[in-house]
C-alpha cells in the first residue's frame, strides 16, 4: 500500500472537492477526469501535506464523479469516485 488518500466530496452546484493526502513526494501528479475539470494540475505534492482540489462540471448535468490520480513516481494511478 502507498499510504496515500484521496477522497471526493460532493458539494452544492455539481462541484466536487478532491482531498489528496501523501506520506512521499508525490511528482508531477495528473488528474484526468471526463465529467469536472480541475482547479489545478499537474502539480508536485510535499510528504505529509494534504492538497484540495475543485473540480467544476465541464458540461450540462454532471454524470457520476470519476478521476483518475497518477503521478510520475506512483506505479499505478489510482482511481477516485463520489459515494453517491
Amino acid at each position: 500500500s502507498t499510504g496515500i488518500t484521496a477522497t471526493a466530496e460532493e458539494i452544492p452546484d455539481g462541484i466536487v472537492v478532491l482531498t489528496i493526502q501523501s506520506p512521499v513526494l508525490l511528482q508531477t501528479v495528473s488528474l484526468a477526469c471526463d465529467t469536472h475539470l480541475p482547479e489545478d494540475n499537474h502539480f508536485h505534492l510535499a510528504p505529509g501535506r494534504s492538497k484540495r482540489i475543485r473540480f467544476t462540471p465541464a458540461g450540462g448535468s454532471a454524470p457520476r464523479f470519476k478521476v483518475h490520480l497518477a503521478a510520475l513516481n506512483l506505479r499505478d494511478s489510482i482511481t477516485v469516485r463520489t459515494d453517491g
